[in-house]
């Protein structure tokens, strides 16, 4: 074979090489982030069935539901899944505002026992050290702290009180780990990163990833003041639907809101001492 034949025949080997190799590691870039993405999901959709479980054994109606150890079933989610929080938000109609403050002042015993779980238990003693935040960090919460006694939403860094029309409905977040009482009966629709998410949560009745945002007031609580700096970074918000019963076409009740960060989901694409990749990511 002529020399010039060869040579012309090992660099087209070569480039096919390098094709190839391109090909196979883009391809398990995104089988690890769906893989990464879809354990997310799956945590988070055991934790809405345990929710709609426990309304079922205590015989109790949404929105009034106080779920049992949610310290520890959303403990789990909060410190395996590389989710930084989880909460629990039952949908309150608005002429029903009233008489929720008033069920979630008479019920936010919870918070004491979540305090007490968050050092007993067990599974809180090792964790995973997957999120930025867990449960054995630095912050501490004042004895004094309750509830808000009021529905509410963040205006210029304040807690205002949530003035709504007829026929609204509102997304008071109730409980949540890492524990945080002053969180509590923010209206999580009136931010509209959620709201969003919300409405296509309903039309394609799934478990959605939102695209990458910034925390803001929303969830400050999950970061210490030195910690602060990277709530800019590229986070994400995940939202699983609740449901009132295991039937066909139950009643959305309320829903779940994680919170995770792209940092964590891409952690497991690169092996150890890589010097990373720049890439675009796309749904």
């Amino acid at each position: 074979m002529h020399p010039c034949v060869m040579k012309k025949t090992s660099l087209t080997q070569f480039v096919i090489l390098l094709v190839n190799q391109y090909n196979s590691f883009v391809a398990s870039i995104f089988s690890q982030v769906q893989l990464d993405i879809q354990f997310n999901f799956a945590l988070m959709q055991q934790t809405s069935a345990s929710v709609t479980a426990s309304a079922l054994m205590t015989g109790s109606t949404f929105p009034n539901l106080t779920q049992p150890y949610f310290e520890v079933a959303g403990g789990y989610v909060d410190g395996m899944g590389g989710i930084m929080s989880v909460a629990f938000a039952p949908l309150v109609k608005a002429e029903k505002q009233s008489e929720w403050v008033e069920y979630s002042i008479a019920n936010q015993g919870w918070i004491e026992e979540s305090k007490r779980l968050g050092v007993v238990h067990p599974g809180h003693l090792d964790q995973l050290q997957s999120t930025i935040q867990d449960h054995e960090d630095g912050r501490r919460l004042q004895e004094s702290e309750r509830v808000t006694p009021f529905i509410w939403h963040w205006e210029d860094g304040r807690k205002v009180l949530e003035v709504s029309v007829p026929g609204q409905v509102l997304a008071p977040l109730w409980q949540v780990t890492p524990l945080s009482a002053s969180a509590v009966n923010a209206n999580l629709l009136s931010d509209e990163r959620v709201a969003d998410l919300y409405a296509m949560m309903i039309e394609t009745n799934q478990s959605l990833l939102s695209k990458a945002t910034e925390i803001g007031d929303l969830f400050d609580f999950l970061f210490d003041p030195d910690e602060k700096v990277t709530k800019s970074d590229p986070h994400a918000l995940v939202i699983e639907p609740v449901y009132s019963a295991f039937e066909e076409s139950p009643e959305l009740v309320g829903f779940l809101l994680g919170v995770t960060s792209f940092e964590k989901i891409m952690d497991n694409t690169l092996k150890k001492g890589a010097n990373g990749i720049i890439c675009v990511i796309s749904d």
